[in-house]
C-alpha cells in the first residue's frame, strides 16, 4: 500500500505507518501530558514539542483509494458452478446443449432446462430438467436441485492477489436408476479485464438395481455400487468488451469415479476424463431489467480412462429477467 504525504492548513484524519511518530501520537490521543514525551523523543524542549505537535495535526496521510469495483454481467464457464449467488429476485432460465461424440461415431445429445433463483443473503437456488431425450438408448434423465452460498465477496477486482470471491452449493440430483448428494467449493477472482474461476467437489452416489442380461439369454436384476464421483475445474477468461461483455474462456474440467463407495466393495468400472474446453461468450441485448449471454464452446479430450473419446460441443444462453441492470457479482 503506497501512502501519499499532503500538507494541509488544516486538521486531517491522520493514517499512520508503525514507526516512532505512531507512538507519539498514541501518547498524545490517551491524554498523556507533554513532560511524557520527553522520554521518547531523549527529552525534547517545550517549543519544539509544540512545533512537532502543530506540524504533525497538519499533516495528513491519504487514506488508501477504495477498492475498485469492476462488474461486468456475463454468464462465466459453461461447466463449472459460480462462486456468486444472484441477488435477491433475480431470476435465471438457461438451456443448454451438449453432444457427446460416442465410439461409433455417433452423437450422445442432451438438452437440460436450468433455472435459478436468488433467495437474498447472498443465497441461490438452482434446479434443472432434461427438455427432450434426443437418444433413448443412451439418455440419463435426471432432475437436479442446488442451494448455493456465497461466503465472500470480490471487493477489489483490479488486485489479483486480494481476497476472492468464495462459494459452496449442495446439489441433489435424482433418477429413475440412483439419487447422488454433492458438495462443491468454488473460487472467483477478478484483474481487470481477467476472470479467474475454480471449483472442487464430490458426488456420492448412491446403490441401484440393473438389469444384466447373460451370454444365454437370461436376464436378470443386479445391485450396482458405483464409488465416488470426484469433479474439479479451472478457468481463465478475459472480457474484450466491457459493454456486450464479450470475451473468450479457456476452461479445463475433469471428472473422476473412484473405487470407493461408503455403501461397500464397488463393482462398477472405474472412470475418468480431462477436457480442455475453448469457449465464447456475448451479453446482448443488455437491458435494465433483463438480459441474455450467448455462450458457446467445445470440450477437447487431453486424458481419458474407460471413457468416451470423442469430442464434446456445449452451448448456453442465459436469460437474466428483473435483475435491476445491476451485475450478478455485485450481491
Amino acid at each position: 500500500m503506497i501512502l501519499k504525504l499532503s500538507i494541509t492548513l488544516r486538521a486531517s484524519r491522520l493514517y499512520l505507518p508503525y514507526d516512532g511518530i505512531t507512538d507519539i501520537m498514541v501518547a498524545y490521543s490517551n491524554h498523556a501530558p507533554f513532560g511524557s514525551w520527553r522520554h521518547a523523543q531523549g527529552g525534547m524542549k517545550a517549543p519544539a514539542r509544540i512545533w512537532l505537535f502543530l506540524a504533525l495535526v497538519s499533516v495528513g496521510l491519504e487514506a488508501p483509494a477504495r477498492a475498485e469495483r469492476w462488474e461486468v454481467l456475463n454468464g462465466g464457464p459453461l461447466l463449472a458452478y459460480i462462486a456468486e449467488q444472484p441477488p435477491a429476485g433475480t431470476w435465471g432460465y438457461t438451456p443448454d446443449l451438449f453432444a457427446q461424440e460416442l465410439p461409433d461415431k455417433r452423437y450422445f445429445m442432451e438438452n437440460t432446462q436450468n433455472f435459478m433463483f436468488g433467495l437474498g443473503n447472498h443465497l441461490g437456488f438452482y434446479a434443472s430438467r432434461p427438455l427432450v431425450p434426443f437418444d433413448s438408448e443412451t439418455y440419463f434423465e435426471a432432475t437436479q436441485f442446488n442451494f448455493g452460498w456465497q461466503m465472500t465477496k470480490d471487493e477489489n477486482t483490479s488486485a489479483f492477489l486480494s481476497k476472492p470471491a468464495l462459494g459452496t452449493e449442495v446439489s441433489f440430483v435424482n433418477s429413475q436408476e440412483q439419487n447422488l448428494e454433492g458438495l462443491f467449493f468454488m473460487a472467483h477472482k477478478r484483474d481487470k479485464p481477467f476472470e479467474f474461476y475454480a471449483q472442487a467437489g464430490s458426488y456420492v452416489q448412491n446403490s441401484y438395481a440393473s438389469t444384466l442380461c447373460g451370454s444365454s439369454g437370461t436376464c436378470g436384476v443386479a445391485r450396482q455400487i458405483p464409488g465416488q464421483l470426484f469433479i474439479a475445474s479451472l478457468a481463465f477468461e478475459q472480457i474484450l468488451d466491457q459493454r456486450t461483455a464479450f470475451g473468450y474462456i479457456v476452461e479445463a474440467f475433469g471428472e473422476d469415479q473412484s473405487l470407493y463407495s461408503r455403501f461397500g466393495k464397488t463393482n462398477v468400472a472405474p472412470w475418468s476424463y480431462a477436457s480442455v474446453a475453448p469457449e465464447l461468450e456475448l451479453t446482448w441485448p443488455n437491458e435494465p431489467d433483463h438480459a441474455l449471454t450467448w455462450r458457446a464452446g467445445v470440450m477437447i479430450p487431453a486424458y481419458r480412462n474407460n471413457y468416451f473419446p470423442g469430442y464434446t460441443p456445449i452451448a448456453a444462453l442465459t436469460y437474466f429477467f428483473n435483475y435491476r441492470g445491476r451485475s450478478l457479482m455485485s450481491n
